[in-house]
């Protein structure tokens, strides 16, 4: 048999009544892979794919899936016959949850050395990084009760004085995200700021948010992101970095995508 990990997620899978932080996972096999490199187009003629990356890497998250908690799949259900048994409970969870699973699968599947390619914003040197994925995710999430993300949040912005109700996103919210990022050009930071709250200064009329959020200062907009990651403890994934470029030796960082094809494809198929 395949091997398997467990491990403890950062916020946690509510099944029934009951949260859950412990989940085990199996390695990816060419079925996930397939779903992950499916390049099948909508059928309305946009262009964009038929399943999004966010709904099939829920796929992926279900097939691979061994338990959450004491849940499994039912007796004689394989994850060949019943991939998506945890497909609804893994939709639902947490983004921060979904990310550290992924995180953890790539891992697990190819190896904790991920390697990339990032360039110098000053110079545009390109530099050949790789990371420790375990170590890595270690520094990027730190573990919070599930309860500090069901819960509706509350922040007065430093400048404005406004009362923001915020909520933590969960999986069914990323498809959100992906479809205002593809289709919101022009107001796509805004429309993601309101997807996440629920109120402002009491109100909680969708114009009402949207004209708050688009007059207030960005000051108060970079607090109220901050404001996000210090609840739920996640950071971006981002390396520090030196460019090797004698002329320019400038410092930046770099962004670990997990959502990028090369994350779980690092060749060409």
């Amino acid at each position: 048999m395949a091997r398997s990990v467990v491990i403890l997620l950062p916020g946690g899978i509510k099944v029934g009544d009951e949260w859950h932080q412990e989940v085990e996972l199996a390695p990816i096999t060419g079925f996930e892979e397939d779903i992950m490199a499916d390049s099948t187009l909508a059928d309305d003629g946009s262009g964009r794919p038929a399943v999004s990356g966010s709904a099939r890497m829920t796929k992926v998250l279900s097939a691979c899936c061994v338990r959450i908690g004491k849940l499994t799949r039912p007796e004689g259900a394989t994850r060949s016959t019943n991939p998506n048994f945890f497909e609804t409970l893994w939709q639902n969870a947490f983004m921060l949850d979904r990310s550290y699973a992924i995180l953890q699968l790539r891992a697990l599947t190819l190896g904790k050395s991920f390697k990339f390619s990032a360039t110098c914003p000053n110079c545009g040197k390109t530099h050949d990084v790789s990371v420790d994925l375990l170590s890595f995710g270690q520094d990027w999430i730190q573990p919070k009760h599930p309860d500090i993300l069901t819960i509706e949040h509350q922040f007065t912005t430093p400048e404005g004085g406004n009362l923001v109700c915020w909520r933590s996103l969960t999986g069914s919210d990323e498809e959100k995200v992906r479809a205002i990022k593809d289709q919101r050009k022009s107001d796509q930071l805004t429309s993601i700021l309101m997807l996440r709250t629920t109120r402002i200064d009491g109100s909680s009329e969708k114009m009402d948010k949207y004209t708050a959020l688009r007059s207030m200062s960005s000051g108060d907009r970079v607090a109220l992101r901050k404001q996000f990651e210090l609840v739920e403890g996640v950071q971006p994934m981002l390396v520090p970095l030196k460019c090797s470029n004698i002329d320019c030796r400038k410092e930046f960082r770099s962004q670990v995508d997990t959502g990028d094809r090369s994350f779980f494809f690092p060749s060409e198929i």
